[in-house]
């Protein structure tokens, strides 16, 4: 079989041309991804009673392959009311396809000329988000809440709450019976007595169990403490019962 050079020649010059015709999408692509802008948005609304209801944190999320300054961030309702959420100077800036996080200032209260506004960002409110840069300003496109159950796949779950104790800044939970509260070595401390006499946390010293018959009361907890001359080591110490806040030495 014999190869007609006409054939031969249409198929050099395809191959020729084949590179450009499968790179030509993707210069399109990425031509797309420089042009304009592209923001998406979600937000989370702040409720105090000693300050106003405001846009608490915002999440911009940058879809563009190009970094954008942002100067300020407005939120409107119902194409109605703009609302500053935050100003930066210098302006802070978003960069090519990255997200960012932003947590907003408290404010005493806003108004409307003498009147005071009582802000609301909840539906049935239209609520759009603009970012302010060089140019014109940017609106962006606000995603779901982050929340579990704003999205209709977890609809028919049972949503368990979080629910979190701390003392002296560190989380216990119902098997903690009593805390030791102590200085050594110029140092505040803080240890945890778990309900089987194990202490726990903040606690490096040898003997790190009390016994059962001790553990029925705080006295009996600070007589082992003695017992093991605790008392003498530490600076000053008290044990107290976390959940009732009585405290003895």
């Amino acid at each position: 079989m014999t190869i007609q050079p006409e054939l031969f020649e249409s198929v050099k010059e395809f191959f020729k041309v084949a590179p450009g015709l499968i790179l030509l999408p993707l210069t399109g692509y990425l031509a797309w991804k420089k042009i304009n802008n592209k923001i998406l948005a979600s937000f989370s609304t702040y409720h105090s009673r000693t300050s106003a209801t405001r846009i608490g944190n915002v999440v911009l999320s940058n879809l563009k392959d190009k970094p954008v300054p942002i100067f300020s961030i407005y939120v409107t309702i119902d194409r109605h009311i703009a609302i500053k959420v935050e100003e930066f100077n210098p302006p802070i800036i978003l960069k090519s396809l990255e997200s960012l996080s932003i947590d907003t200032s408290p404010v005493s209260n806003y108004y409307i000329g003498m009147d005071e506004y009582e802000s609301n960002f909840m539906p049935p409110q239209k609520i759009e988000l603009y970012v302010f840069s060089i140019g014109r300003p940017i609106k962006c496109k606000i995603t779901n809440s982050h929340s579990i159950e704003s999205f209709k796949e977890f609809s028919h779950y049972s949503i368990a709450t979080n629910s979190t104790r701390k003392f002296n800044g560190f989380v216990y939970n119902n098997n903690v019976l009593y805390a030791i509260i102590y200085h050594f070595e110029g140092k505040l401390k803080t240890a945890f007595v778990e309900d089987g006499g194990f202490i726990t946390n903040e606690w490096d010293f040898q003997y790190n169990m009390i016994p059962m018959e001790q553990m029925k009361s705080i006295s009996g907890v600070i007589d082992f403490l003695k017992h093991c001359k605790y008392n003498q080591l530490f600076t000053n110490f008290s044990v107290i019962s976390p959940t009732d806040n009585e405290r003895h030495k």
